[in-house]
């Protein structure tokens, strides 16, 4: 028997994660088991295994998992929500078992290679950038020459006490080469029974180079499947019947023509399922409104971030008010869901310059509005000039701002009280009609509506608020009670911060109109919530 069988068969590589769900299909880790095991030339001389692990589980389990299966080899899909867990286990596992080594890769780890490598010694490599060919050629490196990986472009790795960073690893200029995990068979989990959006992608790149941003620099360039690729998996993952299917694209219709035919292919071979994409709202138009309707589309992620032409100019984004309106009021006439996203902090914008965001885009009436907090991820434009821009942040993930010249600490508490009120009384229904109407009788801001509810809520039920907010209990079942009691409770004083605000506005609150708007939104509240209707006092 040859050295290299010998050591090939006790060769097991775990590809791992930690993620929201455990059943979350990790399409990256499908991507570099299906490279390896269709190009590699050793790929009959590695078990790979695919395992994530949910992000709930504590880290004792999730080592003692790991090690149970006693890999030779793990590599960890990193991102920033998920690296300081990933560090824990990975720093266990190394005490435990001081000869598997230890790959990171993924959005997180890119750019923080040498920092990983300088601060955590149980970390033997880390791969930089598109990861399928760099983890082929560091597997069968490690799998003969172990000690011989400097020839290797787009990996890091330490020599002695010195942090080698090879040449970069340039892009696979055919995607067509990347083989389907889900045509190759790779992805064993049973598709048909699948409750989430299965993740797919189209096209690898961004088009834009927005400064917070670190996309752009993993995937640099627009490169796109060919068509007949991306038919040949949307018809196989469409006849599983899955509930959805997630296109993982930055901005699907960067090229409008193309994401059209994409949409014909999808409702070509389509029965139920539904669609998920991330577009950008001014390349949108009627036959591809009308298209998304056909295609099935149920969420749909647009990124704003901010209506401020300074704050647009200092991440380097374009807007163009006329046009994103028209199209947005085009979706809504479709009755297509969608979610609009603005991001607090961003530099340039302020605390009244985010409400006028705000403000301006509930005059559209749309589905759903959030606001992300800013995080100032490593890699970035930004965080290279944070200091310039004034801009404090956590050094830890997920690198939250704690303000800068123009958005304080204590703006940025402020804003919490807009996304909570936004969440509760906008996106789950609480207030959902009724906010037009407020705001045309009373003459003030959607925005201004949100912290009027919070700060009566905190004098009037401020017990109510805090279960809200808190938690709960570890106790998942009595979380669920305590929670369904809070909103009950919130939504049977919809009407009574009504005629508060009515009154301190000096409005007649005295209106049929109103009180009908507020009965609407109370069935829509408590519906989504499961919660038995009980009928408003009738105070007119």
């Amino acid at each position: 028997m040859s050295r290299e069988l010998q050591v090939a068969r006790m060769t097991k590589v775990l590809l791992t994660t930690i993620c929201p769900r455990q059943t979350d299909i990790q399409l990256a880790l499908y991507y570099l088991k299906a490279f390896f095991v269709k190009y590699s030339v050793k790929a009959n001389l590695v078990n790979m295994q695919i395992r994530p692990f949910a992000s709930l589980e504590k880290a004792e389990s999730v080592v003692a998992q790991i090690t149970k299966s006693k890999p030779d080899i793990i590599g960890f899909s990193c991102y920033v929500w998920n690296i300081t867990n990933i560090l824990k286990v990975a720093r266990t596992i190394k005490e435990n078992m001081p000869g598997t080594k230890i790959v990171l890769g993924g959005p997180e780890a890119s750019p923080r290679a040498k920092n990983l490598l300088t601060s955590y010694r149980f970390v033997d490599a880390v791969v930089i950038g598109e990861g399928e060919e760099t983890f082929k050629e560091l597997l069968e490196r490690w799998l003969t020459h172990p000690n011989n990986i400097g020839e290797i472009n787009g990996v890091a790795y330490r020599r002695k006490n010195r942090v080698i960073i090879t040449d970069k690893r340039l892009p696979i200029l055919n995607l067509d080469d990347i083989p389907s995990p889900y045509l190759e068979k790779t992805i064993d989990i049973d598709l048909k029974s699948y409750s989430g959006y299965i993740p797919t992608e189209t096209m690898r790149g961004c088009a834009y180079k927005c400064h917070y941003c670190y996309y752009h620099k993993d995937f640099e360039g627009i490169r796109y499947f060919s068509l007949l690729r991306v038919e040949e998996e949307l018809k196989y993952l469409l006849g599983k019947k899955p509930a959805g299917i997630y296109l993982m694209d930055a901005t699907f219709n960067l090229d409008k023509q193309r994401a059209k035919e994409v949409l014909k292919i999808f409702i070509r071979h389509n029965k139920k399922t539904n669609l998920h994409v991330e577009l950008k709202a001014e390349l949108l138009d009627k036959e591809m409104i009308d298209l998304l309707y056909k295609s099935k589309t149920n969420f749909i992620e647009i990124g704003l971030q901010s209506t401020n032409k300074k704050t647009l100019r200092l991440v380097n984004r374009t807007f163009k008010p006329a046009l994103f309106k028209r199209n947005i009021l085009f979706l809504n006439k479709k009755k297509i869901p969608y979610h609009l996203q603005l991001i607090d902090g961003l530099p340039g914008d302020n605390y009244n310059t985010l409400k006028r965001s705000l403000d301006w885009l509930f005059t559209l009436k749309p589905v759903y509005i959030h606001i992300f907090r800013f995080m100032l991820l490593p890699g970035t434009y930004l965080r290279w000039q944070a200091k310039d821009l004034g801009i404090k942040y956590n050094p830890r993930p997920p690198y939250y701002t704690k303000g800068s010249n123009t958005f304080s600490f204590e703006d940025i508490k402020q804003t919490d009280v807009l996304r909570f009120g936004i969440n509760l009384c906008y996106n789950m229904g609480l207030l959902r009609n009724s906010l037009h109407l407020i705001n045309k009788k009373l003459g003030i801001g959607f925005s201004e509506i949100f912290v009027e509810w919070h700060n009566w809520m905190c004098k009037e039920h401020n017990g109510v608020l805090h279960l809200m907010k808190s938690g709960f209990s570890k106790n998942i079942k009595i979380s669920y009670l305590m929670n369904r009691i809070a909103k009950k409770k919130i939504a049977d004083c919809s009407i009574d911060f009504v005629e508060f605000i009515c009154k301190k506005y000096n409005v007649p609150f005295r209106d049929k109109k109103l009180f009908n708007f507020i009965q609407k939104d109370r069935r829509i509240f408590l519906r989504k919530q499961g919660i038995k209707e009980q009928g408003l006092e009738n105070k007119f």
